[in-house]
């Protein structure tokens, strides 16, 4: 213990005395501040001339050390050095954190240690990635700047085109306190953040300023102190912003500290921000902010570089020690601005700047609907670059490292990001004009495809290289999957949903597979989110504004067979609610505007398919929840059906994994050894027994057990029942029609489609007749003659050869023009049987099933050729003229 405390003394003080050449390194926190976390970790900044040095670090906290010796992997610019928390009361703290090169101390540095308690709304910076913490979640604020007062519907319109953040300029004045309540208020039920302008009590600048403010310091330091006050723990609440543009108006740093200082002292959760219009002034103030933006506004005066120049600066001169935002022009036609930026030009200054390593965007100005900007073009540009950021958020707040690409044109920038295995690269063509070009990632001999982002196609990589076409002022966005990352949770393999994990976005931010339908409050919005997965990597985010208000989503629809159940389950979780914050309000004023009752507090959704629906009770954390509708009766026939899902409570939640799967599964295979077939059945209930009948009566709690396949050689009708605790909760029946095919081999001599192949080579002899439903899964299409041959596997005496054949013409569907039969002994020598011409006109509508069979004297055969001739094109009258006619053929059967 002496020693140890010797050796920290000594350390402490020879920590000014720097070793020559190695001052340049840095170490703070990960989080500006700790919370609920059980280990806190420390961003270590290793000089680029130490690279291919052994770096080690000492982490030590009151004369003990909590790591010693922890390495910082070779070649790397940062390290994170994790240690426990436990020790830490709430506070402020000091840890002092020493540099080893070659095992030998270099330097050591305090690195301050922050714990609050838990706030319902806090907000962190994570130092490591520039961007934000909310809701324990990464956050890319992505908004603008508006006027005051917000109209009042303004906020969800701008909300449900992706934008997650708002700036209204306003006036602290108690006459305008509703109003400014009134935006909060909304801008929490959706979701939106507000980066909160108080410029008008302390830095002042912006549009708000207007005539010059009377107020004295004092009274201005008591309005800031109301306002914090009354809004420090309102849900919707990202960010203070003090001053705009002080560099621009002789503000000084310190006329900012009052401000700042009190701010901090009253709301240690939230983030203060300055923006302005020279970055390199920014330093002088860094001690008065926590976030750092640029309002760079090039067009048409100067070049969409500046907007790279803007962002350059600031994250040499501030990181890692403050988020760098910019505020990308969005405005122009007088002033210094003769005309708007063009939507090519507003997106390429805007994802210039996420090169350049920013955490947000704030474009100046939105005023809505054709004021600021007046082009609505141009803002539904802004809006798409706003989806897509959220997009891609997982891999601009990756704290993995970024690989090294370079472009073959000096016009066009590129950086890349990884994330999971995956490689984000983002090329942004600086120049006018349209051109070809090549990206090449250091150090790889990946050969293979990329996805290329919200454009629905892939493009060849080869051996880390990638030559592409750019249009002027465009952008490339690719995505190369290196490791082929199992997903977290596996797909059931008898799952009907189209798209499960709503993984399928060629269009940033929207669920493919289903139709929305708006419910009474137009900011419910049904986002899906790259941040939070259960399986894949995306989820759908529900939000309902209001109780019963909510959007509803009817997802494509599946074909459910006639006599069987299914059920229908998704997994899902609630975010906290942070809304109690609000009710609880300790001021009076506050209170007054307030007047309503708390929230529930657990979130509930509904969740049907057919005439089934469920209420289901959402928990904070991931849960699988089941609709089972077993007591769906399909009818007659197989019928389509869509499932639905809707958060019917106020609040936020998430869904993934959405699968319809049979309560019983039937599966047939060959009798093998035996005549007929066999058939297995499973069931997707754990615990639960299945028992069946073959007599045509129901099955209960005394027919027999299901306990290895069953073997069918006649034609019978299968009944089976999934019970649950002696409560039955499935069922499902076929009627198997068995003959002398039923079960044998089926010889291909022209190939069915992958597209529609059914059950494999069992399925035109399982004894299952397929419906009248091309999708059913139990027809085989062919884009050509239908060309098969039947081994009975011995000589059968046989008298009747039918076979099932599909017309729907709406799918380019025909009969055959013919159907001919013919039998051998041998399988060599064939003697034709029947030649069956169809009957039926090429014109007939519809979706029918029609049989092609003939009857004949009883002959010995062992292997039976079926040929059925393609109408080949579709006629010159349909729609589809001269495309490949599809042949849809299914069971065969022979006696």
């Amino acid at each position: 213990m002496i020693k140890h405390l010797l050796f920290l003394l000594l350390t402490l003080f020879i920590s000014s005395c720097l070793v020559a050449g190695y001052e340049d390194f840095k170490a703070l926190t990960r989080y500006n501040y700790y919370t609920t976390e059980k280990a806190g970790q420390v961003l270590v900044l290793v000089p680029e001339d130490l690279l291919n040095k052994e770096i080690k670090i000492d982490l030590a906290y009151k004369y003990r050390y909590l790591v010693r010796g922890v390495p910082v992997e070779k070649g790397k610019t940062r390290g994170l050095i994790n240690f426990p928390l436990d020790a830490f009361p709430v506070g402020t703290d000091t840890i002092v954190c020493s540099f080893y090169v070659d095992n030998m101390w270099v330097n050591s540095a305090y690195v301050i240690v922050i714990k609050l308690p838990p706030h319902p709304n806090e907000v962190k910076i994570d130092h490591y990635s520039g961007g934000l913490i909310v809701d324990d979640l990464p956050f890319f604020p992505f908004g603008f700047y508006c006027g005051s007062p917000v109209y009042p519907t303004f906020p969800e319109e701008e909300y449900v085109k992706g934008f997650n953040m708002m700036s209204p300029y306003q006036k602290i004045d108690r006459k305008t306190l509703k109003e400014r309540k009134a935006y909060m208020d909304r801008c929490a039920e959706i979701g939106m953040k507000v980066h909160y302008n108080v410029l008008s009590v302390c830095g002042g600048g912006g549009e708000s300023e207007g005539r010059k403010s009377y107020k004295s310091q004092q009274e201005k330091q008591k309005l800031l102190r109301k306002e914090i006050e009354l809004f420090r723990d309102h849900p919707a609440l990202l960010a203070w912003y003090i001053s705009d543009e002080p560099d621009g108006q002789g503000v000084q740093a310190d006329s900012l500290r009052a401000a700042y200082n009190l701010i901090k002292e009253l709301d240690p959760y939230h983030p203060v921000s300055i923006v302005f219009v020279t970055p390199s002034s920014a330093k002088a103030y860094k001690n008065v902010m926590d976030i750092v933006m640029a309002d760079p506004y090039p067009i048409p005066n100067g070049p969409v570089t500046e907007a790279d120049q803007a962002a350059k600066t600031l994250f040499k001169d501030f990181y890692p020690e403050k988020p760098v935002w910019i505020v990308p022009q969005a405005f122009g036609g007088n002033e210094w601005w003769t005309r708007e930026p063009t939507p090519q030009e507003v997106r390429t200054m805007t994802y210039l700047a996420i090169l350049n390593n920013v955490s947000g965007i704030q474009y100046f100005i939105r005023t809505g609907l054709n004021a600021f900007p007046k082009s609505t073009i141009m803002w539904s540009e802004c809006s798409t670059v706003a989806l897509e950021t959220a997009e891609l958020t997982p891999f601009l707040l990756s704290f993995e490292d970024q690989p090294e690409v370079s472009s073959s044109s000096g016009d066009i920038r590129t950086k890349a990001w990884e994330k999971d295995g995956s490689t984000l690269i983002i090329a942004v063509n600086t120049k006018n004009q349209p051109g070809q070009f090549t990206i090449r990632i250091a150090d790889s001999v990946y050969s293979g495809k990329a996805d290329v982002l919200f454009e629905n196609r892939k493009i060849a990589v080869k051996e880390g290289r990638i030559e592409d076409i750019i249009d002027g002022l465009g952008t490339r966005l690719y995505i190369l999957s290196i490791l082929d990352e199992p997903d977290k949770m596996p797909v059931n393999p008898h799952n009907l949903i189209v798209d499960p994990g709503f993984e399928n976005s060629p269009v940033p931010g929207i669920p493919s597979a289903c139709y929305a339908k708006p419910g009474k409050d137009r900011g419910a919005t049904y986002f899906t989110d790259s941040r939070v997965s259960l399986q894949g990597s995306h989820s759908i985010r529900l939000t309902t504004p209001v109780k019963e208000k909510g959007v509803s989503l009817s997802f494509y629809p599946m074909l459910l067979k006639n006599k069987r159940s299914y059920s229908l389950s998704i997994w899902a979780k609630a975010k906290q609610s942070q809304d109690y914050a609000i009710w609880k309000g300790t001021n009076f004023i506050y209170r007054l505007f307030h007047r309503k009752q708390a929230p529930d507090k657990q979130l509930q959704f509904t969740l049907s398919l057919g005439n089934k629906s469920g209420n289901f009770t959402l928990n904070y954390d991931w849960e699988k929840y089941i609709l089972n509708s077993w007591d769906i009766q399909p009818g007659k026939g197989n019928i389509h059906l869509c499932p639905g899902l809707e958060l019917i409570s106020k609040g936020t939640a998430w869904f993934d994994l959405m699968e319809l799967v049979p309560d019983i599964e039937m599966t047939v295979e060959p009798g093998l050894d035996t005549e007929g077939i066999r058939i297995n059945l499973s069931t997707i209930h754990q615990g639960a027994s299945i028992r069946y009948t073959l007599d045509a009566t129901n099955p209960g709690l005394n027919s027999p057990l299901y306990s290895e396949p069953i073997r069918i050689s006649n034609s019978a009708l299968l009944k089976a029942a999934v019970f649950s605790e002696n409560q039955k909760i499935g069922f499902a029946e076929q009627h198997f029609l068995v003959n002398k095919a039923t079960g044998k081999k089926v010889n291909y001599i022209s190939s069915c489609s992958k597209l529609y192949d059914g059950n494999g080579d069992i399925t035109l002899v399982d004894g299952v007749l397929a419906s009248d439903n091309y999708k059913d899964g139990l027809w085989q299409g062919f884009l050509q003659d239908a060309d098969l041959i039947i081994d009975l596997g011995d000589e059968k005496q046989i008298s009747k050869i039918s076979s099932g054949y599909l017309q729907d013409i709406n799918v380019w569907i025909w009969l055959p023009t013919s159907v001919e039969y013919s039998i051998s002994l041998d399988g060599l020598t064939y003697s034709i049987v029947k030649n069956l011409p169809d009957t039926i006109s090429e014109r007939k509508g519809g979706s029918f099933r029609q049989e092609f069979t003939s009857s004949f004297e009883p002959v010995n055969a062992k292997y039976i050729s079926i040929k059925a001739k393609s109408i080949g094109v579709c006629p010159d009258w349909h729609k589809g003229r001269g495309g490949k006619a599809w042949v849809f053929i299914d069971e065969l059967t022979v006696e």
